[in-house]
């Protein structure tokens, strides 16, 4: 899969930061005291975060992309 993703993303900071994140939900897997309903709730406020960022980023693109498509 990573090598997948890594063709993807085609930049390996891009991959580096994604090795991170998951690296990141690993160690909460991991980490004792977070279980049941505590970590459901974990996992639902970072699919939120996600979700967020990536449709802030769709919006900014199209706006950007109507910008130029103005100035021309």
């Amino acid at each position: 899969m990573a090598f997948i993703l890594r063709e993807i993303m085609m930049n390996s900071r891009a991959f580096e930061i994604y090795e991170n994140v998951i690296n990141a939900l690993q160690d909460a897997d991991e980490i004792e005291g977070l279980e049941g309903e505590d970590y459901l709730n974990l996992m639902e406020a970072i699919r939120h975060a996600s979700v967020k960022r990536f449709n802030n980023c769709i919006d900014t693109m199209a706006s950007n992309q109507e910008a130029n498509t103005n100035s021309n």
